[in-house]
């Protein structure tokens, strides 16, 4: 390289130049006169070039060496970052080699990665490769699923190898409102144990937990004379939609007729509580004056279907409080719906229905009684399931004799210790309700 610089300069008639590390650097001046609009002669060679005069100058020639040409640029492919509404998909990525010279060739190869979004729930898992030169783009859709579900915004990858590197981060954009939140009324016959249960809904499902504050509020019932008090949180997992809250009534022997309180929601999370939609109210239906039901054959309270009042409790209540509805007289059986309380572990008993063997009119306090049905039950604490009792042979025979037939409903409960409760209700079985047994 330093001789043919060298040369090129010796080519330049009478002109000086300089060699610096190989690379001729020159600056010439030509002996042509003054006035002389030629060139030097022998200004010749690759890098030399011809200067016409100036008005102050004469002729030159340049003969300075280029610098090298740059090295191509072939930068690895990459792609960008998507966002998408979940009901607007697909999510497109661009894969990118805008950077890189026309000459370089590349084949990229793409694959998606879970994040908090995960495949096939929340987007379509997706794979290939793509083939593009320098300056190209190219593009690449991944599906997204338009779920009804009210969730946080969800991410995941797509990650270049082969001739491309880095990846590009998904965005899917919830696009579903959040549940509502509602309260229904209930209606409960006034008696101790008795439970007014609010159901308490979401109008749809949800990815979110959900809480909701709760509190009752007195109307004409009042709290501590007519109803426990109750306030509290309700959680919905993910997925779930209904919750209940049980408020325990205090039965009296005033008759005061149908009562009112209200459940009140407040402070939802992860939800909207509508207004008209926040209270639910509980009807205490009067049982009044607590009486056994008549034993002279005089007609008693209410007819089929409605039965006499509970009698009173009894001392032994050791064991658990068992929650017990008024009876149901129904196609020859009698139904209650009975609740273990949430503090107990389990609640394990039975109930036996008995009548007294002579009529009404001859009963007295040593009467002989006989059992006319009986059934076992077991509850989990805090659960709530019906009870039907079918009334046997005997007691069918003797309330087709009677027309109408006193009875009595003897529960008695333990809990996991032993401890054991009774609870005792009388009423009367109509003949109306075993005309077809």
């Amino acid at each position: 390289m330093r001789s043919a610089a060298a040369s090129q300069l010796r080519r330049c008639a009478g002109l000086a130049a300089v060699a610096v590390l190989g690379f001729a650097v020159p600056v010439v001046v030509s002996t042509v006169a003054q006035g002389e609009s030629a060139a030097p002669s022998g200004c010749t060679g690759d890098f030399c070039t011809p200067m016409p005069p100036t008005d102050t100058s004469p002729p030159t020639c340049d003969c300075t060496i280029p610098p090298p040409p740059p090295p191509i640029d072939c930068s690895s492919p990459s792609v960008n970052d998507a966002k998408v509404a979940e009901n607007k998909g697909p999510a497109t990525f661009t894969i990118s080699a805008s950077g890189s010279d026309p000459q370089c060739a590349f084949k990229v190869k793409y694959k998606t990665a879970d994040n908090t979004a995960t495949a096939p729930e929340d987007y379509a898992s997706t794979q290939g490769s793509v083939s593009l030169n320098g300056g190209e783009t190219s593009k690449v859709d991944v599906s997204v699923v338009d779920d009804k579900l009210n969730e946080d915004n969800e991410t995941f990858t797509l990650v270049l190898s082969g001739d491309g590197s880095g990846s590009g981060t998904g965005t899917i954009v919830d696009d579903d409102p959040p549940p509502t939140i509602s309260v229904g009324s209930v209606t409960v016959a006034e008696g101790n144990g008795a439970t007014a249960v609010f159901p308490v809904t979401l109008s749809a499902p949800s990815a979110k937990p959900i809480t909701v504050g709760y509190g009752t509020v007195p109307g004409s019932a009042t709290a501590g004379a007519d109803f426990t008090p109750a306030t509290g949180t309700l959680t919905f997992a993910p997925g779930e939609t209904a919750k209940t809250v049980p408020v325990t009534i205090i039965g009296d022997s005033t008759p005061d007729g149908p009562e009112t309180f209200g459940l009140q929601l407040s402070a939802p999370q992860n939800a909207t509580l509508p207004a008209g939609q926040s209270t639910g109210q509980a009807t205490i239906t009067d049982q009044g004056p607590l009486t056994s039901p008549p034993i002279d054959g005089s007609p008693g309270p209410g007819g089929p279907g409605a039965l006499a009042p509970n009698s009173p409790l009894p001392a032994d209540t050791t064991g658990p409080t068992l929650g017990l509805s008024q009876p149901i007289e129904n196609n020859g059986a009698v139904e209650w719906t009975v609740s273990c309380p949430g503090g107990e572990q389990v609640c394990i008993g039975s109930v036996r229905i008995t009548a007294a063997q002579a009529k009404a009119a001859r009963a007295t306090k040593k009467s002989k009684r006989v059992l006319v049905g009986a059934k076992r039950y077991r509850l989990k604490g805090g659960e709530k399931k019906k009870i039907v009792v079918k009334i046997n042979g005997r007691g069918v025979r003797l309330v087709r004799k009677r027309h109408r037939l006193p009875v009595k409903a003897t529960f008695k409960t333990k809990d996991k210790a032993g401890n054991v409760s009774t609870r005792v209700q009388v009423f009367n079985l109509h003949e109306s309700a075993f005309r077809h047994n």
